[in-house]
């Protein structure tokens, strides 16, 4: 909030690995700029990924000025449109801020259509990418912040504060979750999702999630949570959520 406060900052990178809560923050970021109404009169954001498309980025940014791409057929069309509205708009003193999530590489401002350099006054970009050589070098952010990992007392109370009443009364239980989270590697998201896997769950299944997951490996907490499902549909809609991409 402070760098975001300061004038000298054009462009701030956040940056951490995978499931530490990177997107979560900016969330948070967001809900106290609205609720203070203070820094930024207006807020845009988008999600970037691996599987980005300029297309998408464009009018989600777009949104946040009630503009409407769809009439406008091409990139470069809609990119000389989105900048002619953000420099309007910071004519007239408006402050504003763009927030873009999860990049894994370079991002190309102009195409999009944000102003960058001496047009950006006014102007801000919160970036998120799990690489901090990407917002750093590639996108120039300065300041950069790292999310870091949970610590193992802080894994243990999220991972039962997750599972809930469950462990109160079973000393068997109540020995299986700090040997979980010391494999979970300290990330929010996949000790929140093996968490909510096992609170339903008998204690054979515990002892089967602490011999499956290995540390840090993803797929096998992904595989975990999917089998854990009850139903079908549940599960088609699981592995439809991970085909386009959507947070599980």
């Amino acid at each position: 909030m402070n760098a975001l406060d300061d004038e000298k900052h054009r462009v701030i990178g956040v940056y951490g690995p995978s499931g530490v809560g990177k997107s979560w923050l900016l969330e948070q970021i967001e809900k106290r700029i609205r609720s203070e109404k203070r820094l930024f009169d207006v807020i845009a954001k988008a999600t970037v990924s691996q599987t980005w498309e300029l297309k998408n980025i464009q009018e989600d940014i777009a949104y946040a000025f009630s503009l409407d791409l769809n009439n406008v057929p091409s990139k470069v069309g809609r990119a000389d449109l989105l900048l002619k509205r953000l420099q309007m708009e910071l004519k007239s003193k408006q402050k504003i801020l763009v927030m873009l999530d999860d990049m894994q590489e370079e991002l190309d401002l102009k195409a999009v259509g944000i102003p960058s350099g001496d047009e950006s006054a006014g102007c801000k970009l919160l970036l998120t990418s799990r690489y901090k050589d990407v917002l750093q070098a590639k996108m120039s952010a300065k300041p950069t912040f790292r999310v870091e990992d949970l610590k193992d007392d802080e894994a243990l109370r999220l991972f039962e504060k997750t599972v809930g009443d469950k462990l109160e009364d079973d000393k068997e239980l109540k020995a299986i979750p700090p040997q979980v989270v010391k494999k979970l590697a300290g990330l929010p998201l996949l000790i929140i999702s093996v968490a909510s896997t096992l609170k339903d769950s008998n204690v054979y299944a515990w002892r089967n999630a602490l011999i499956n997951i290995e540390e840090s490996n993803v797929e096998a907490i992904v595989k975990l949570s999917y089998h854990h499902l009850k139903s079908e549909d549940t599960k088609t809609l699981f592995l439809l959520c991970g085909l386009i991409g959507g947070n599980l």
